[in-house]
């Protein structure tokens, strides 16, 4: 079943011919682009709206090996921007390695000399720890645009600025500065275009989670000139913090959801004395989930902490106000399984892996928070999600029964508000077809689907029809690949919001294998950098 030696590019892997799960080519996730692309014209079927004028970015891994070495983890592949620019009904298809330390010290020595979230080095030379030992600059998770620039995260305190027309890496940002030793992956923007981050600040009194404000108006050059901290809270357990992938935001209040997969701060010291990886050093503390709900204004939290059953999440989907309460939706693991399937050689012999499909599965749930203590909370219309007996315990309601990963919704008009809907693409590995887009009615659970054979699309990301104000009036764009034989195929979809129907495709031959993105941005849709 061990499908390798045609496909140059791709690391080894069990086909899906005679495997466990023939609808899914999991080496997608093991595929290295030969390099840079300069901008390729695309072939276009159906019709793609001249109103879309802009970019798609898209972050994620895109290389995989130096020389004989080869990473661990799906986390730990060399940072690829792609991008896709919309002009007047055409696209343009570019790539371009982000230059971090980290990479470009593999390239110089054609070997793997930086450790990574799952990957230690051979041949150590410094024993002394500092904290690019410890955490690297391999920014491959996120992008976002902010003040004419776009920005690449990863859980370190590194960020990289990013010429948004030519791909050109500009300048490393170093938020440690700031104190920060990691920060999440994910930002929210605000009303005043100000840019906020989640992040992990060590102090002489022990570990803080802070939110900061990174202001749009502010003349300075560098993010951390940009800076100004809104908050800090400690963390329930002071040597173990949480592991902080994203968080949300409400007009009032910003929620942060403080999981059981924590770092084990003894344990990351150890590893980086011992040459193990950061992986290592997070545990499972099976002992539920606290949401800090903190005020804007008075930079201070809810009398008392919602508590609910343990689960593990990378990614929030939206949270809003009403009656009293904050609702908050998530998309839920039973628990941290999941890290450990994205493993390399897990994704090798997944095909082979009774169990890979039931770790690796997920539901969207929904928390409903009461901060009025004398108000009973209502009744959802799908479920109770609040415990009678406990009035800081609250129960989940799963949205939909559909695996749903990287959520997009319509940002600019319901990020932080009521909303009906989001979008995403399915996480379920045992599915008819892996690789379809979702859209989910988060009232009443109705899921609809596009999908076509041997395609898996990226995460979705809306664009407001122009002059609109109706949540789900506009488009989808999401790039896509194909499985084997297919591998160096790449394509820009364009699906109406409303209906998931195509209205148009931009298609693309290139010279080697396309790595699958995690997230992306589009530009000029968001209006943060205007």
């Amino acid at each position: 079943m061990v499908d390798n030696g045609s496909y140059p590019g791709i690391l080894d892997c069990q086909g899906r011919e005679n495997g466990l799960y023939p609808k899914v080519d999991i080496s997608i996730w093991l595929r290295s682009c030969v390099g840079d692309q300069a901008p390729v014209k695309g072939k276009v079927k159906g019709s793609i709206p001249k109103w879309i004028s802009g970019s798609l970015v898209q972050n994620g891994p895109g290389k995989f090996s130096f020389g004989s070495d080869t990473f661990k983890h799906l986390f730990d592949g060399s940072a690829l921007l792609q991008k896709f620019q919309v002009e007047d009904g055409e696209v343009f298809y570019s790539c371009s390695f982000i230059k971090t330390q980290a990479y470009t010290k593999n390239l110089k020595n054609n070997a793997i000399v930086q450790p990574e979230f799952g990957t230690t080095v051979k041949n150590r030379t410094n024993i002394i720890p500092t904290r690019s030992s410890v955490m690297s600059d391999n920014t491959m998770i996120t992008v976002y645009p902010f003040k004419g620039n776009l920005y690449t995260f990863y859980e370190s305190p590194f960020v990289y600025k990013v010429n948004p027309n030519t791909l050109d890496t500009c300048e490393r940002e170093d938020l440690g500065k700031l104190g920060l030793v990691s920060n999440a992956s994910h930002v929210h923007f605000d009303d005043n275009k100000d840019m906020l981050s989640l992040g992990m600040k060590l102090t002489m009194t022990g570990p803080y989670y802070v939110v900061n404000s990174f202001k749009f108006n502010n003349s300075s050059d560098s993010l951390a000139g940009q800076s100004k901290q809104l908050l800090r809270i400690r963390p329930r357990w002071m040597f173990n913090p949480s592991y902080m992938h994203s968080f949300a935001i409400t007009p009032r209040y910003i929620i942060i959801v403080e999981q059981p997969l924590t770092v084990n701060i003894k344990s990351m010291v150890m590893a980086v004395l011992q040459n193990k990886p950061v992986v290592t050093a997070l545990q499972w503390q099976d002992k539920g989930v606290v949401f800090h709900v903190i005020d804007k204004v008075s930079k201070k939290k809810f009398y008392k902490k919602f508590r609910t059953e343990s689960f593990f999440y990378l990614h929030t989907i939206n949270a809003f106000e009403r009656d009293d309460t904050v609702v908050i939706d998530i998309c839920g693991y039973g628990s941290p399984a999941m890290l450990d399937c994205m493993f390399i050689k897990e994704l090798q012999s997944a095909q082979s892996n009774h169990a890979y499909s039931n770790l690796f599965k997920g539901r969207p749930r929904r928390f409903v928070l009461p901060l009025n203590r004398d108000k009973p909370v209502k009744k959802e219309s799908s479920g109770s999600t609040t415990c009678s007996k406990c009035r800081n315990l609250v129960l989940p309601q799963i949205i939909c029964d559909y695996g749903c990963e990287t959520p997009a919704i319509n940002y600019d008009l319901v990020n932080g508000k009521y909303y009906q809907y989001f979008y995403a693409i399915t996480s379920d590995v045992a599915s008819s077809n892996a690789g379809k887009l979702l859209k989910v009615h988060v009232e009443t659970g109705e899921v609809m689907t596009w999908n076509e054979e041997n395609t898996y699309c990226s995460e979705p990301v809306f664009i407001q029809t122009p002059g609109s104000t109706i949540e789900d009036d506009g488009v989808l764009l999401t790039s896509i690949i194909r499985g084997k034989p297919d591998v160096k195929f790449v394509g820009l979809l364009v699906l109406d919001a409303k209906t998931l129907v195509e209205l148009g495709r931009a298609e693309f031959e290139l010279p080697g294998p396309v790595p699958k993105p995690l997230h992306g941005c589009f530009l000029p849709s968001w209006q943060f950098d205007k």
